[in-house]
């Protein structure tokens, strides 16, 4: 709340705005827009495949000056695993998901607990829901439905 009574307003669930400045650079991690991680433990998506640098200064050095990869490790995420992270990464921001995602029995229960709020056609998750949103998420996903 301090942050609010300083003019900011947050636009992900750790992330705030003043005055329309938003972070373009974060914005692609929640969007699911490809992003190219560089250094010690930095972390790069191509839309399909996740990788990310060796953690340890030293080793990466060694690694860059030998010409050699210093890419620790890499995972090929499936169809399901993107749908899913769209989802979740869909209910951090301010943006939200389409009501569409939403069961009406699991919509109007989240709203009555002060959860989420509806923008239009979109549910946006309320600061209370963004304390919640690993149970949201794997509520949505146990329901059988996905984005």
């Amino acid at each position: 709340m301090r942050l609010a009574a300083c003019g900011y307003r947050f636009y992900e669930v750790s992330n705030a705005e003043r005055d329309g400045h938003r972070s373009r650079h974060n914005s692609a991690y929640w969007s699911g827009r490809a992003y190219l991680g560089l250094g010690p433990a930095a972390h790069s998506f191509d839309g399909r495949v996740r990788r990310w640098n060796v953690a340890a200064w030293e080793a990466y050095r060694r690694a860059v000056v030998a010409g050699l990869p210093a890419v620790e490790a890499e995972e090929v995420l499936t169809e399901e695993q993107r749908e899913l992270e769209r989802l979740y990464l869909a209910l951090r921001t301010d943006t939200g998901v389409p009501r569409s995602v939403c069961p009406p029995d699991r919509l109007t229960a989240w709203r009555g607990e002060g959860w989420v709020e509806l923008q239009g056609e979109r549910v946006v998750c309320r600061p209370e829901g963004w304390l919640r949103l690993d149970a949201l998420v794997r509520d949505l996903t146990s329901a059988g439905r996905t984005v």
